[in-house]
């Protein structure tokens, strides 16, 4: 377990490997585990503090940056008046990845860096993450789409589970049930798992799949409508591009 006490500052995580992680809710719960490919970030509102389940080995530099320092730079970046940010979760970033690079760079020459020189790299990590994810005045309202929180997910992703018997699953209704007005709801969702809304339900579909498949005793028509596939044509389809090979011949070379 990661775990980073409530404070008023946003924590900005940059992997320098792979990694597999969940985060935990409040409750004790885990979201589903996730992977954060190399060179991705991830940046967390801390006012709630944050604990995640490592699932894998965590190779990562990370940085703890109170809103006031942000506040202080604003005039950085216009528009973005308090120290807002808007949250991400796994997405690519170029310019703090080479940050991060001179960082460790100047701790393997054996040396600590200078007072001034950590000074001027908080100033330049803080003036992008304003330039780049300040959350602006003129956009700060109900409809823009930040990223879910990792309750909102778990609500997203567990009512996509129950209705997965649905053919079509209306955004609408699991936008509602993350608490979250249809309009930018797909965009959120995908920033925080990573994947489009339509990517996850097809994924989902599969998986449910893959264990009536395993039980053997459903045909592979019952399978098609118990995953909420309008047909073997399309169960067949969206299953062989998920696993590179259509359901009966899955059943057959996996559970032999």
């Amino acid at each position: 377990m990661l775990t980073i006490p409530a404070q008023r500052a946003y924590f900005v995580m940059l992997y320098l490997a792979d990694v597999d992680h969940c985060d935990v809710l409040q409750d004790g719960s885990f979201t589903e585990a996730r992977r954060y490919p190399q060179g991705s970030i991830c940046l967390v509102d801390l006012a709630g503090g944050a604990i995640i389940r490592l699932c894998s080995t965590l190779d990562s530099l990370g940085f703890v940056v109170p809103r006031a320092l942000f506040e202080e730079l604003d005039h950085l970046a216009p528009g973005a008046s308090d120290g807002r940010l808007e949250c991400r979760r796994g997405e690519s970033d170029p310019v703090i990845a080479n940050l991060g690079t001179a960082f460790l760079a100047m701790f393997d020459r054996g040396q600590a860096p200078l007072p001034v020189t950590f000074k001027h790299m908080a100033i330049a990590l803080c003036g992008h993450l304003l330039h780049r994810y300040g959350a602006s005045r003129t956009s700060r309202d109900a409809t823009s789409a930040a990223s879910l929180s990792a309750a909102q997910e778990v609500a997203a992703k567990a009512y996509i589970v129950r209705n997965l018997t649905r053919s079509a699953i209306p955004v609408s209704a699991i936008a509602a049930a993350a608490g979250l007005p249809a309009s930018c709801f797909a965009q959120s969702f995908h920033k925080a798992v990573g994947c489009t809304l339509g990517q996850w339900v097809s994924r989902s579909r599969v998986a449910r799949a893959k264990e009536l498949l395993a039980q053997r005793t459903l045909s592979l028509t019952a399978i098609a409508g118990e995953c909420g596939f309008s047909g073997q044509a399309q169960f067949n389809r969206v299953f062989a591009k998920e696993t590179g090979m259509p359901p009966a011949v899955w059943r057959t070379t996996r559970l032999q």
